[in-house]
């Protein structure tokens, strides 16, 4: 069931293969820039690779990459219903609770393949192309911006599975989705001013202390805080689909 659902997702050429190919395409405009300066401006960038190229393509992949990852992720949770397919499945006689886990561990996996070839050609065009050593890259910063990126994507990604699958329907699923990500969760960031503590337990804190920053909270207390907000959008997909009717 599992493979059957990841290549129902990725065979979603607008969302799946159009994302994986947009954040391939920001890795290459990456390269191509910092080839570019080199060229203009070989003195001020001695560096075709190394810290520069791994930096940029960080900044590329992890924010375009939860983008993609919530596109993908609201349409696995509402495509089934939308489009009348879910009674299928139903029907199959395959319990909800498997057709849902089943669709969860899908989500992630599509999510790791579309980032894959961006982190591929990043990670290794910043270690092997010729670079200062002053600029060199060592593998825990190859290792925290692979994590970095994957944490933030399938977070979202499944943030707004469960989106979608309380929707039922493609479009509010994706427009919710993206308020959330660009809109509710930067806001976030302001309960800090009302109560540090309960601040360090919003999104945008436990995930930066899980990827790295000290933002004085514990990592096992951020890791549970981050297991609770995807649990409580998880859950609430979980629970539309065991209740609901098609």
């Amino acid at each position: 069931m599992i493979g059957a659902t990841l290549r129902t997702i990725t065979g979603r050429k607008g969302t799946f293969v159009g994302g994986t190919a947009v954040l391939f395409g920001a890795t290459v405009l990456v390269l191509v820039f910092v080839i570019v300066l080199h060229v203009l401006r070989p003195g001020r960038n001695p560096s075709l690779g190394g810290q520069n190229m791994l930096d940029g393509t960080a900044g590329a992949v992890v924010l375009l990459g939860v983008v993609v990852a919530v596109l993908i992720g609201s349409l696995a949770g509402s495509y089934d219903a939308a489009q009348g397919t879910m009674r299928y499945l139903v029907m199959t006689g395959s319990r909800r609770g498997r057709i849902y886990a089943a669709r969860t561990v899908a989500l992630l996996l599509a999510v790791l393949l579309a980032l894959a070839p961006a982190l591929l050609l990043g990670c290794v065009t910043a270690v092997l192309l010729p670079h200062r050593a002053l600029d060199a890259v060592e593998a825990g910063e190859v290792a925290d911006v692979v994590w970095t990126s994957v944490l933030f994507a399938t977070v979202f990604a499944l943030i707004s599975m469960g989106i979608g699958t309380v929707m039922r329907s493609n479009g509010p699923a994706i427009a919710i989705s993206l308020v959330f990500f660009l809109g509710f969760t930067p806001l976030l960031l302001l309960v800090d001013r009302a109560s540090p503590t309960l601040g360090d337990l919003m999104l945008p804190d436990v995930l930066d202390r899980l990827t790295g920053a000290d933002t004085g909270q514990s990592i096992p207390v951020s890791a549970v805080g981050l297991g609770v907000w995807v649990g409580v959008f998880w859950a609430a997909g979980r629970l539309r689909v065991q209740r609901d009717e098609y």
